[in-house]
């Protein structure tokens, strides 16, 4: 006789095991299994230079056995820094960026923990070279660049009309 199953969560468990001979003997007993909170695991893509001063990479995605867990990550960008990462729970991915305002190496690390304390992290190098760089996880792409370079970069300006006295307005958003 044998027989498996798959837990998916981390807690103690009663697990009874019930025979019978087939002609109407029955016996049955019962033990506790304990299941423990395995951490999880951290995987960051390569890193590709979109410019000199943009430095980007895939979202840092996770694994964890856990079904029920939540999720938090933060991470360390090696220059003294810390964010609270955005964690993507659907993509099991982790997101975040920095603006590096230094030359030099930096060592960035990636920290997801889990709900009951169980965390796991991964590390990679960066070399900064002309500042300010940012860096990207994940990176935007073409076509985030020109949409963040025309909201943030360059300012974006609305025209607005004053009923009242029927003049116009312009108002500007983001960087001057």
């Amino acid at each position: 006789m044998s027989g498996s199953h798959v837990y998916p969560d981390d807690d103690a468990h009663t697990v009874t095991v019930t025979v019978m001979d087939g002609v109407g003997g029955v016996d049955s007993d019962s033990l506790t299994v304990t299941v423990n909170n395995a951490p999880p695991t951290v995987n960051i893509a390569s890193l590709q230079t979109l410019s000199p001063d943009l430095i980007g990479l895939a979202p840092a995605s996770y694994n964890d056995l856990g079904a029920f867990d939540t999720h938090t990550a933060i991470i360390d960008w090696g220059d003294g820094s810390t964010t609270t990462a955005t964690v993507m729970a659907a993509k099991r991915a982790v997101i975040g960026s920095h603006q590096y305002t230094g030359v030099g190496s930096f060592t960035i690390t990636v920290t997801v923990t889990v709900d009951d304390g169980g965390s796991g992290s991964n590390s990679f190098s960066v070399d900064i070279t002309t500042v300010p760089t940012v860096v990207g996880i994940p990176f935007v792409g073409a076509w985030g660049l020109l949409l963040l370079a025309g909201l943030f970069g360059l300012g974006v300006i609305f025209r607005a009309r004053n009923s009242s006295r029927n003049a116009r307005r312009t108002f500007l958003v983001g960087r001057r």
